[in-house]
């Protein structure tokens, strides 16, 4: 199967996490594109049952804990935004050190996953910036 390109609308903040962790976050609306695109991803790349159910989002940020992330998104004030998406790219990253990799660009509306090497993101520096992990 595939997905046809469109439109997503970010206006929803949101925060996940616990003590240990916060991620500060914008949701799409409508989501559920994203939800199909995301289980045909899955199918076509995993064996076995999801780690955790998937909500669609795009990271902000990354805080010390939720409670961090919450306090930041009550100083921000956040204009949604609207675009076509017509393209997905498939990212990993090895570990826990924040450099995601870039495994393939798709267009939407089309079937099959290109062959491609793994390779950093033009500009992405080869080494996290020291303000990461401080």
């Amino acid at each position: 199967g595939s997905v046809a390109p469109f439109r997503v609308r970010l206006a929803k903040l949101g925060v996940f996490g616990g003590e240990r962790r916060g991620v500060l976050w914008l949701g799409p609306e409508p989501g559920e594109p994203i939800v199909e695109l995301q289980r045909l991803l899955a199918s076509a790349v995993e064996s076995g049952p999801p780690r955790r159910p998937f909500v669609p989002h795009l990271t902000l940020s990354h805080f010390e804990s939720a409670r961090a992330a919450e306090a930041a998104a009550e100083t921000l004030r956040w204009d949604p935004v609207e675009f076509e998406v017509t393209h997905v790219a498939l990212m990993a990253r090895r570990g826990d050190d924040g450099q995601f990799w870039l495994h393939h660009r798709l267009a939407l509306g089309e079937a099959g996953l290109p062959d491609a090497s793994p390779r950093p993101f033009a500009g992405m520096p080869s080494e996290p910036p020291a303000w990461i992990s401080e």
